[in-house]
């Protein structure tokens, strides 16, 4: 799967990245809310090297999955 070569990647960029993997990045959303999890998912994508079409395609995802559009947004980058 795409997001885990992502995730990583973006682990093999170094320790801190370690810590802010993708559990680290969904676990934002319960207990700080869809901010918190874009600054780290964002930081993810980068390190990891996602591209915009990565991008579109699990929000895509999120959106079937009904999820709310703040955090469809916070998948995009927008």
């Amino acid at each position: 799967m795409r997001l885990n070569q992502i995730c990583g990647a973006a682990l093999q960029a170094g320790a801190v990245v370690a810590v802010a993997g993708l559990p680290a990045a969904l676990s934002q959303v319960s207990t700080n809310g869809v901010a918190a999890f874009a600054l780290v998912f964002n930081a993810v994508c980068q390190l990891g090297g996602a591209t915009p079409q990565d991008r579109d395609g699990w929000a895509a995802i999120a959106e079937l999955s009904n999820l709310p559009a703040e955090f469809v947004a916070a998948v995009r980058g927008q």
